[in-house]
């Protein structure tokens, strides 16, 4: 998520998450659904915060190519 996105009108819960997008980033897969999120389920969760989190737009994005991570070619491990 680009740092400078304006957060400040989510749910404090949503925000939560939402700086760590911008921290730490998060993997985005084609899996043929809109901004479908996964995760567990914990007893403090309220699904109309994942409703939310499908607002934000895809131009809120950005592209990282992620292969310097690759610790060796085909091993699957990261850095």
């Amino acid at each position: 998520m680009k740092a400078d996105v304006d957060i400040s009108g989510f749910w404090p819960q949503v925000q939560v998450i939402l700086r760590a997008f911008k921290k730490y980033g998060l993997f985005a897969a084609d899996n043929g659904s809109n901004w479908y999120f996964g995760g567990t389920e914990g007893d403090g969760w309220n699904n109309s915060w994942l409703s939310e989190l499908k607002t934000i737009p895809a131009g809120d994005f950005e592209a990282v190519h992620e292969s310097g991570l690759q610790i060796r070619k085909n091993s699957g491990k990261a850095r």
